[in-house]
C-alpha cells in the first residue's frame, strides 16, 4: 500500500491520491519551468484550485510542494499517455493528436477541480480557460468548448472525439517529397490501398523530416494530386487499355 502524504496544517486541501502527485522539482523539469516560478504559482493559484499540495513526503522529511498531474499533460506518466492513445488516432496528424491531449488535460483538470474545490462550475471553467489561453494559445479554448469537451470525453477509446476535424488537417497538406513518394508507391498494378500507402509515406516522412498530412487529408487531396486517369493507367492497366 502506498504511504499517505501528511498534509501540512497550512493547507486546506483534502488528502490527495499520491499516485497523481508530482514533486515540484520533478514537475519543473518535465514542464521546462523554473522552480521558483512554479512555487509561486502553487502558492498564488494552484493550491486554491486543488492542484497543488504542500505536504510531507511519504518517506518523511520536510514538507514540500507537490502538483497534481491533471495540471499539465507533460506531468502524465508514460503509461497514462499510452493508455490514452487508442489505435483509432493513427489517421490523424501529430499536431491533431497533441491538441486532443491538451483538451483532455483541461477536461480532467475541470473534473478534478469540481471534486476538490468549493467553487462554482462557472468559476472553475473561467479559471481553467484563462490559464489555458496563457499556456496553450493554440487551443483557442472557451468555457462553452470546455463544457462540450467534458460531455464528449467519457473513456480513453473516445479521445478521437476531442480532435478538431473541421477542414481536416489544416497544418500540412504534405511536402512535395512526401507526395512524390506516395505517387511512386500508390501507382502500382498491385493496387495498394490508400491507408497502406499513407502509412508507408508516414514512416518515410518521419525518417527524412518531410511534412506529411493526415490520412483524411491525403484522401481529400488524392484526385487533385494524382489525376484519376493516371491512377487507372498505372493501377489498372488492362482496364485503361480497354477504354
Amino acid at each position: 500500500m502506498t504511504a499517505a502524504l501528511r498534509i501540512n496544517p497550512t493547507t486546506t486541501a483534502t488528502t490527495p491520491d499520491t499516485g497523481q502527485l508530482v514533486p515540484i522539482d520533478v514537475a519543473a523539469k518535465l514542464m521546462g519551468a523554473g522552480d521558483r516560478i512554479l512555487r509561486r504559482q502553487c502558492q498564488k493559484k494552484l493550491v486554491a484550485a486543488g492542484l497543488a499540495f504542500f505536504v510531507t513526503p511519504p518517506e518523511g522529511g520536510h514538507a514540500k510542494w507537490f502538483i497534481h498531474r491533471s495540471y499539465d499533460p507533460r506531468l502524465r506518466t508514460l503509461h497514462e499517455q499510452a493508455r490514452e492513445t487508442p489505435d483509432n488516432l493513427s489517421d490523424y496528424s501529430d499536431r491533431q493528436q497533441k491538441l486532443a491531449r491538451l483538451r483532455l488535460a483541461l477536461v480532467e483538470r475541470f473534473r478534478h477541480e469540481r471534486q476538490h474545490t468549493p467553487d462554482s462550475i462557472d468559476t472553475i471553467a473561467k479559471r481553467i480557460v484563462v490559464d489555458a489561453r496563457e499556456r496553450f494559445p493554440e487551443l483557442r479554448v472557451s468555457r462553452s468548448q470546455l463544457y462540450e469537451w467534458h460531455k464528449q470525453y467519457d473513456c480513453p477509446v473516445n479521445l478521437w472525439k476531442l480532435i478538431d476535424q473541421r477542414g481536416g488537417d489544416r497544418r500540412s497538406s504534405g511536402s512535395v517529397e512526401a507526395w512524390a513518394a506516395f505517387k511512386d508507391l500508390y501507382l502500382h498494378q498491385n493496387q495498394p490501398t490508400k491507408r497502406h500507402t499513407w502509412k508507408q509515406v508516414k514512416r518515410l516522412a518521419e525518417a527524412n523530416g518531410w511534412d506529411w498530412c493526415s490520412l483524411s487529408a491525403c484522401k481529400r487531396q488524392l484526385n487533385d494530386r494524382i489525376p484519376v486517369q493516371d491512377q487507372v493507367r498505372h493501377r489498372q492497366p488492362a482496364t485503361y487499355r480497354q477504354q
